[in-house]
């Protein structure tokens, strides 16, 4: 419960009411429910992800094995188009609406708040159209490791299932940092599962997993909050730690030095974020709906 109250992608989802958070949840519940072959429930679990956030139910195609687990998945996809029909406007404003999300993922794609790696790319100095080459070639090499992982390791639902969503952000296209929770659960089955070096790979992961990332960007009292969250979220991997690991369990806080560092050669001002980075000139109807903005 510390580790999640922590976890800085749990922690903005929480501030800004991000529908991640409860599609990251339902995901997490469908995985389960494959693994126990309980159909119905999984398709449950899978209707609420993506009426939630249709992009992060994919994430359980990678637990689907057998037919009656793909049925679940397609009869979950029909009915939650099903139920964001009256909220779009009808078919005509679904595709409107669909349309509308295509641009707004293209106007987004380069924003310093998008942590995809086409958007990384770009931070690091590429043109927008090498970064867009790059991030598309990520998210094929991602998709390609995930499926060969799977297959090669025989993996069961749950496994499978950590595998797809721990590959998942190095494939989407969009991806906002309230996002990122969908990685937590193959993180902590590392955390609960591995040993030896592999356990604090994983834990190391873990961590930098859980850095507020925007926070780095507000400042010293940003870089102040980041580094402490490090530290409590180290002590709290320890904590959970195997108990053959000794001092080991101690090596992610290696990452506290080098998150100072960037925090203290990063620029000193707070970078502005939506809404407060939108022009001046944009102006939104007090009474206008959520498809409308």
């Amino acid at each position: 419960l510390l580790l999640a109250l922590s976890a800085g992608p749990l922690v903005i989802g929480i501030c800004v009411g991000q529908a991640a958070l409860p599609a990251a949840g339902a995901v997490d519940l469908a995985i389960v429910f494959a693994s126990q072959h309980r159909w119905w429930w999984m398709g449950a679990a899978a209707t609420v992800a993506a009426v939630f956030k249709p992009n992060d139910a994919l994430a359980i195609a990678g637990a689907a094995q057998g037919l009656a687990a793909f049925a679940a998945l397609a009869a979950a996809a029909v009915l939650s188009a099903c139920a964001n029909l009256p909220f779009a406007g009808g078919l005509h404003g679904a595709v409107a609406y669909l349309a509308a999300l295509g641009r707004q993922s293209g106007a987004e794609r380069y924003f310093t708040y998008q942590l995809t790696p086409t958007s990384i790319a770009y931070g690091f100095g590429l043109s927008p159209h090498d970064a867009l080459l790059f991030g598309t070639g990520v998210a094929l090499a991602a998709l390609v490791a995930t499926v060969a992982a799977i297959r090669l390791t025989r993996a069961n639902a749950v496994d499978a299932g950590a595998i797809a969503c721990g590959a998942f952000p190095f494939i989407v296209p969009y991806e906002h940092e309230a996002d990122l929770a969908i990685a937590l659960l193959p993180a902590l089955l590392v955390v609960f599962r591995a040993r030896g070096w592999t356990w604090t790979a994983g834990a190391t992961g873990t961590v930098l997993l859980c850095v507020d990332a925007f926070a780095m960007t507000q400042g010293r009292l940003g870089l102040v909050f980041t580094s402490v969250t490090v530290v409590v979220v180290c002590l709290q991997l320890a904590a959970l730690a195997p108990a053959g690991l000794r001092w080991t369990r101690l090596a992610p806080l290696a990452l506290l030095p080098l998150v100072l560092t960037l925090g203290l050669f990063a620029p000193p001002g707070q970078l502005p974020m939506w809404p407060d980075a939108m022009p001046h000139h944009v102006s939104v109807a007090p009474d206008a709906s959520a498809n409308q903005l």
